[in-house]
């Protein structure tokens, strides 16, 4: 029996290398992605964290009512972070009333660089 000397079965080199890129950009892709979700995790952690204690100060002021509502400053720590919170309170602009503005601001440093939120609200 006579073997024919023909096109070989089976892969070649280039075509071996051609199919391991492929999958090693794959693999990079799925990397990149690990690393926008863990971000993306870290930074809604904190800002919840943030947005946590500026609904706890406003509360406080809420409680107290809007005659003791004045500027002031304050700092928590929270999951080994600092949070430095700063409102300023300004009358409201009405005759009926005496509500007051509140600007709630917090900030934090974290990985990604220094951060801010700032929430606005009406305390009567």
């Amino acid at each position: 029996m006579e073997l024919k000397r023909g096109r070989a079965a089976g892969f070649t080199l280039i075509e071996s290398m051609v199919s391991l890129s492929i999958l090693l950009v794959g693999l990079l892709a799925l990397a990149m992605m690990q690393n926008v979700a863990y971000r993306a995790g870290t930074m809604a952690r904190n800002r919840t964290a943030a947005m946590i204690l500026a609904s706890q100060q406003i509360e406080r002021m809420s409680r107290l009512g809007a005659g003791s509502a004045t500027t002031g400053t304050g700092s928590t720590k929270v999951d080994g972070r600092n949070f430095a919170q700063t409102w300023t309170c300004s009358n409201a602009p009405s005759v009926t009333n005496s509500s007051k503005i509140v600007n709630m601001e917090v900030q934090w440093t974290d990985l990604y660089g220094s951060q801010k939120i700032t929430f606005p609200t009406v305390v009567r």
